[in-house]
């Protein structure tokens, strides 16, 4: 697998396994996740290398969540996040925690772009003052984009100042292309976008 992260190789950002599978993370407002004390405790970072680890697909990947007691909370350096998964078949889905519940949103357009409010429940806010007008741009153009360099391009109109760093991915290949800040494009189909601050 490969992995970004800014808090070791335990706590990724975001990754991609040789199976193909994708998954990623974005900051959003807090909410109650599902208290599920009797299940194994995870860290919410934490559940991005245990599917890496152990999911091909989709669908495998979602089954891994309800397994354990997956923990948030920034006082603990564990951030309420929820989760992009795209596998190399085309599937996506995006996965929430919201109102002491699990919420996925499955294999349409809404499970296809992710900035920091929930898919779900935009009325719960958003974890950025840009989020709804990223999400909207990166929403409208994700049809635009044919070649690795629309999609480089579609991320800088999306990023944020705090952006560290973007990524596009193909699943098919097994590629990753690295942004670093504002650095050249480095490291060519089924493309998923991110950025991460």
């Amino acid at each position: 697998m490969v992995i970004l992260e800014q808090l070791g190789t335990n706590m990724p950002y975001e990754g991609m396994n040789d199976a193909g599978l994708f998954i990623g993370i974005s900051a959003v407002p807090n909410t109650m996740p599902p208290l599920s004390p009797f299940k194994p405790i995870r860290i919410s970072l934490e559940m991005v290398k245990i599917v890496l680890e152990r999911a091909k697909t989709v669908d495998e990947a979602l089954n891994i969540f309800p397994k354990y007691y997956v923990v948030f909370g920034t006082f603990l350096g564990n951030p309420m996040v929820h989760y992009m998964i795209v596998d190399k078949e085309g599937n996506s889905a995006i996965l929430e925690y919201i109102d002491g519940k699990m919420v996925v949103i499955k294999n349409n357009t809404d499970s296809k772009v992710m900035t920091n409010h929930f898919i779900s429940k935009p009325e719960l806010g958003s974890d950025s003052k840009t989020s709804f007008e990223r999400y909207k741009i990166a929403k409208e153009n994700l049809n635009n984009v044919n070649s690795v360099d629309d999609a480089y391009d579609l991320l800088k109109r999306v990023n944020q100042k705090s952006t560290v760093w973007s990524t596009v991915y193909n699943l098919n290949e097994q590629k990753i292309y690295l942004c670093y800040k504002n650095s050249s494009l480095f490291s060519q189909t089924t493309i998923f976008l991110s950025n991460h601050f």
